[in-house]
C-alpha cells in the first residue's frame, strides 16, 4: 500500500474505516475524491465473517459519498486478488475475493453517482513492480501517466480490469452480426454444472439432453437469465 501511494502522490494510508461518519471525516472537501480498496489478506478460516465486514465498509463508503456538496463524483476503486470471475489469464487462485468484487458491481448498478471500478491485481512477490503495474492504471484513469502505458486506449472507461504478469486485459462481450448462424440450434439445451467443488470451483455451461418431465413435473423452456 505504501509503495503504492508514493507512486501516486499525494496519497495518505489509512486503514479503511467501518462507519459513514469515520469514512467523511477522510473525504476531501470540494473536489473529487479518489479512494483505492487495497484488500488485504484475510483468514480463510473466517471467509464469510471477512466479506460481510468488506460489505459493510462498502456499504459505509458510499454513504459518506452521498453526503458530499458541491464535489465531483467520487471515484472509488476496488483492488482485489485474482478471483477467477474471468478465464484465462486470470487464475482462481482468490474466489473468496470474489463475493467483494460482485456486491461492488451491484453497487455499481444502484449507486450510478459513484464511479466504481474493480481491478484484478495479480501479486508477483515483487512490491515495487506490482505497484508501478497498479499505478500506471489508477493514473491512466485519472488523466496522467507515469511514463507507463496501459496499452488500450479506452482503458480509462473500462470499469473492471485484470492485471497480471503477462499484461492487461478486460473482458469484452462479443456482438455477432444478426445474419451470422449460431454455433448451435437457439433451443440447444445446457446444464450449468459446477467442476472441482471446493472454494476454487468453475462453473460452465454443458450441453445436455433435453430431459423428459416425470409425473407432478413440469419442463420450464428459460429463454433469458440475468443477475
Amino acid at each position: 500500500a505504501r509503495a503504492l501511494a508514493a507512486l501516486l502522490g499525494s496519497a495518505d494510508v489509512v486503514p479503511a474505516p467501518h462507519g459513514p461518519s469515520a469514512w467523511a471525516g477522510l473525504l476531501p472537501s470540494g473536489r473529487q475524491p479518489r479512494i483505492v480498496l487495497l484488500l488485504a489478506e484475510p483468514d480463510p478460516r473466517r471467509t464469510v465473517d471477512c466479506t460481510t465486514r468488506r460489505a459493510s465498509l462498502l456499504r459505509a463508503l458510499a454513504t459518506a459519498c452521498g453526503s458530499l456538496q458541491g464535489a465531483e463524483s467520487p471515484q472509488v476503486w476496488l483492488i482485489t486478488r485474482p478471483t477467477g470471475l474471468f478465464p484465462a489469464p486470470e487464475l482462481p487462485a482468490h474466489p473468496d475475493d470474489a463475493a467483494i468484487w460482485a456486491a461492488c458491481r451491484t453497487l455499481a448498478n444502484e449507486r450510478p453517482d459513484l464511479t466504481l471500478r474493480r481491478v484484478s491485481c495479480h501479486r508477483t512477490g515483487e512490491p515495487a513492480g506490482d505497484a508501478q503495474r497498479l499505478a500506471e492504471e489508477l493514473l491512466a484513469a485519472a488523466g496522467n501517466s507515469t511514463g507507463g502505458s496501459t496499452g488500450d486506449s479506452a482503458g480509462p472507461q473500462e470499469d473492471e480490469i485484470v492485471l497480471t504478469a503477462h499484461g492487461r486485459f478486460v473482458p469484452r462481450q462479443i456482438q455477432h452480426p444478426a445474419a451470422e448462424p449460431p454455433a448451435r440450434p437457439a433451443r440447444t439445451p445446457f446444464i450449468l454444472e459446477a467442476r472441482n467443488p471446493s472454494l476454487q470451483r468453475r462453473l460452465t455451461w454443458r450441453q445436455t439432453d433435453l430431459p423428459e418431465p416425470g409425473p407432478g413435473e413440469v419442463l420450464v423452456e428459460m429463454r433469458a437469465v440475468a443477475l
